[in-house]
């Protein structure tokens, strides 16, 4: 396992220093820096960065499970290594000696026939009749499954997730405290301080190098104390809301705290829209409105686990609108 770590290391290290090269030959200053408010620092730049810290934390984890349990099996595959070319020689066969035409099969036809074209009724076929229309242009269009509500809407993933930014009290002025170039939209998901430009932006903040820490500020409850709680992903101490004290067993909480936390981290949940449906008694049918309004968002588990269970969880107040899951079957 060592071993394949190391390798692991390695490759993201050559990657990595490609990437830099490239970047440089762009003229774009690759120098890290921790500095959020440094003027006119490149996005990409930054997505470069942030990338590779996360993978060698990943990788750092990895090391210390592999040294805390040296029991460990090595990988079978062995490490990895770059792929030798076939030589001249017979059809099939590698520098090595080894045939590899007795590997192949019938699934790799379309590897070695331009002209190869799947079956109508074959499986890969038939997983793509029920995924979302894209047209030329990359736009992905959402149908309205609810005639009464204006969730349906239609433009690339970004532009739906952007276009539903959480609603800000009043008007966000000054540019974006992570990037710093463009103007402010919007403000943390979480504590509803600090300023930014788009969802993404929020995102990248939370990371190893640009850190936004949320501030102590007064919010409204119980909302604020479990948004916490969802960031940290822990249970709530206080059970008496947002469905737990309904739940049977303690997997059925742990389900749905990753219910919230997904709709957290995938489809930016906030603090202020938490507290909205609670206070309105609407946590049902807004969360079943957050998925199919961005269904190229939402994690299937969930959404199936919810069908099942969320009509037991809620009360019958909170279920007062007919919604339709159905699209995710």
């Amino acid at each position: 396992m060592a071993g394949r770590i190391q390798d692991l290391d390695v490759q993201l290290e050559a990657l990595f220093s490609m990437a830099v090269a490239h970047m440089e030959s762009q003229g774009v200053n690759v120098e890290p820096t921790e500095n959020t408010s440094a003027a006119g620092p490149d996005r990409k730049r930054r997505k470069l960065f942030h990338v590779y810290q996360q993978i060698k934390q990943l990788l750092g984890d990895l090391r210390v499970r592999d040294e805390a349990d040296p029991t460990f099996p090595e990988d079978p595959a062995g490490p990895i290594s770059q792929p030798e070319p076939v030589s001249s020689g017979e059809p099939g066969t590698s520098d090595r000696g080894e045939d590899r035409s007795e590997a192949s099969s019938g699934l790799d036809d379309h590897r070695r026939d331009p002209n190869f074209e799947p079956s109508e009724s074959s499986d890969e076929t038939s997983q793509l009749t029920d995924a979302p229309e894209m047209n030329d242009s990359g736009e992905i269009s959402v149908q309205d499954y609810d005639s009464d509500n204006d969730y349906g809407r239609k433009g690339t993933p970004e532009e739906i997730d952007n276009a539903l930014l959480i609603p800000i009290l009043g008007k966000v002025t000054g540019f974006c405290q992570n990037c710093n170039e463009r103007p402010a939209q919007t403000v943390c998901y979480t504590c509803g301080t600090d300023r930014f430009c788009d969802f993404e932006c929020w995102e990248l903040s939370r990371g190893n190098i640009f850190r936004h820490t949320c501030s102590d500020v007064d919010l409204p409850w119980p909302a604020c104390d479990f948004m916490q709680e969802i960031a940290h992903d822990s249970l709530p101490l206080n059970r008496d809301h947002f469905g737990f004290s309904k739940c049977r067993s303690l997997d059925e909480e742990s389900t749905l705290l990753g219910l919230y936390r997904h709709l957290y981290l995938s489809h930016g949940l906030n603090v202020f829209q938490l507290h909205q449906w609670w206070e309105s008694k609407q946590l049902y049918n807004s969360i079943v409105k957050t998925f199919t309004r961005r269904p190229h968002r939402a994690n299937y588990t969930y959404v199936s686990w919810f069908k099942r269970r969320g009509n037991a969880l809620f009360s019958e107040e909170e279920r007062s609108e007919v919604l339709n899951l159905n699209l995710f079957e």
